[in-house]
């Protein structure tokens, strides 16, 4: 008797435990990550979200101090990192009740790829694309394609992630991004300057959808 008395005392904790509120971990949209690239000299804004009032401190390995933000209500929280000239690799820490630590992160010059079927053509698809790929070996050029969603009002995150540009990976670039970034780089004679080429490829949809107007 002792025993089955205890049974339905114990059930009522467990139901209870699963009951109250979960802490949330700072979170990051998928635009951040290890090997990403951030606009140089600049002010770049990093955004995420964590429980509501919680504080958020952000720092750049090449910083003395960082900088830190509290979440709203919502629990969302955006904040601004000062980035030094084009350089690297860096890490960037991000610490609340957890802690996340992005690695290889470059600074140099980001640029956004977007367009329809033109930007969708991969550069295995492009003229004398052997060639090109293998010779494709500019591991401070860096892609982050963004997979091809459709959503009926903005959207707070995508799925996506971040590659270097090297004879492994190029294969799926879009042709017109790849070209573009080796371009830039070339025109800087061999200057360190890491280029960040972001892939938004959709056929058929007009600017104003893409851009949610």
């Amino acid at each position: 008797m002792k025993n089955t008395k205890m049974v339905p005392a114990f059930i009522c904790f467990l139901l209870l435990l699963n009951v109250l509120p979960a802490t949330a971990d700072v979170r990051l949209p998928a635009i951040f990550g290890d090997g990403m690239v951030l606009q140089q000299k600049a002010k770049a804004p990093i955004w995420g979200w964590a429980e509501p009032g919680e504080k958020i401190y952000i720092k750049g390995s090449w910083q003395w101090t960082g900088t830190s933000t509290t979440t709203d209500k919502d629990g969302n929280w955006l904040t601004k990192i000062k980035t030094p000239k084009a350089g690297g690799p860096f890490t960037i820490s991000i610490t609340g009740k957890n802690k996340i630590i992005f690695k290889d992160v470059l600074i140099g010059e980001v640029w956004i790829c977007s367009g329809q079927s033109n930007m969708g053509l991969s550069l295995s698809y492009s003229a004398n694309a052997q060639n090109e790929i293998a010779a494709a070996n500019y591991p401070n050029i860096r892609f982050f394609n963004v997979n091809m969603t459709i959503a009926d009002k903005p959207q707070k995150d995508c799925v996506g992630s971040w590659s270097q540009c090297t004879p492994e990976t190029a294969a799926e670039f879009s042709a017109a991004a790849y070209y573009f970034g080796r371009q830039l780089h070339q025109e800087m004679n061999g200057a360190y300057r890491p280029y960040s080429c972001q892939q938004r490829r959709f056929s058929s949809r007009s600017m104003d959808q893409k851009r949610g107007a």
